[in-house]
């Protein structure tokens, strides 16, 4: 089932295809979902997961909901793709919109 990325989860979409160009595989699939569970809420997280597997998001939002409980601390090691690919760019624009979205 192919998912269609909403227009506000983009850049995040955007930020993994740069860094995994060849696509993501169950082991990255895996890590992408702990490194991103402290940054987007389960719902938007489950979408992007169905999109980057091909699963049905009713499967995703479990793998998201799973990694949640392997997810100890928000300091994880960042991958160095995610990194090399603008992450903490990518991180200071979320913040800043999410910021933004609050006051407004």
């Amino acid at each position: 089932m192919t998912v269609t990325v909403p227009t506000y989860l983009e850049s995040t979409d955007a930020l993994v295809n740069r860094a995994y160009p060849d696509g993501v595989d169950p082991g990255t699939y895996d890590l992408l979902l702990r490194v991103f569970y402290h940054h987007l809420c389960d719902g938007n997280l489950a979408i992007l997961a169905a999109h980057w597997s091909g699963k049905d998001i009713g499967f995703a939002i479990n793998d998201v909901l799973a990694a949640g409980e392997t997810c100890v601390t928000q300091d994880s090691p960042i991958p160095d793709p995610l990194l090399r690919a603008g992450f903490e760019e990518w991180s200071k624009e979320e913040w800043s919109r999410n910021v933004t979205r609050q006051e407004g």
